[in-house]
């Protein structure tokens, strides 16, 4: 389809970008949304001599345990996301960036799974509705979660994803990772209608001898 629109001039190269999912900055962005070429002409004139500075906005933070995975008191380290969709993992200190990721995508949400001293994994919620997966060596699935409806929220226990829609749906998948080929399928396997709208979801663990894991789903009342 995009050799199509490109032969056919039907699509200009600014658009051939977009078509690809190139990410672009906000200056980019105000450019090619303008009406026609003399006024993008205006605009590049206008700002050719400002120099190019990337706000890298953080938009969303999560932590991940040092050491063990199941203790709610172990000591953490930050996870952080950005406006421009990098992933830093700070160090103990919280003075640099121990690991650093990039996605395609803005990200809203990140639930980390595992600890830092062994392995970890960590699962990203995008601006446009994907569940992306990656990996402590730094590998990020190609095949991201996606859902029927816009995802309010989510949490990860083990290898299950809980997701939380716009339209009242409580969903489960079970994550099954292929480092291999570098997919994540994503089966779902429950979905449940709540009778009112979830607002956000709360993980709720009891340590009994072993691990018990539940969520609380909150709503408006």
């Amino acid at each position: 389809m995009l050799k199509e629109f490109s032969e056919s001039g039907n699509l200009h190269s600014w658009q051939l970008i977009l078509f690809v999912g190139t990410k672009l900055s906000v200056r980019s962005l105000e450019l090619i949304n303008l009406q026609n070429e003399e006024i993008r002409e205006v605009y590049v004139e206008e700002r050719k001599e400002i120099p190019f500075v990337v706000k890298n906005f953080i938009v969303c933070i999560s932590t991940i345990n040092k050491s063990n995975t199941y203790d709610p008191t172990a000591g953490q380290q930050l996870v952080i996301g950005t406006e421009s969709g990098y992933i830093y993992v700070l160090d103990v200190n919280f003075s640099k960036a121990e690991s650093c990721f990039i996605l395609p995508y803005t990200p809203v949400r990140i639930r980390a799974w595992g600890n830092i001293d062994n392995d970890y994994s960590l699962n990203v919620l995008t601006r446009n509705d994907l569940i992306y997966t990656i990996s402590k060596a730094g590998m990020i699935l190609i095949d991201p979660i996606s859902s029927h409806s816009k995802i309010i929220d989510f949490l990860r226990y083990e290898s299950i994803i809980v997701v939380a829609t716009l339209d009242n749906y409580f969903d489960g998948y079970n994550l099954n990772v292929n480092y291999f080929s570098l997919t994540n399928q994503g089966i779902k396997t429950f979905s449940i209608r709540m009778p009112s709208e979830i607002t956000i979801l709360e993980p709720f663990v009891q340590i009994v001898n072993k691990s018990i894991y539940s969520v609380r789903i909150w709503k408006f009342i």
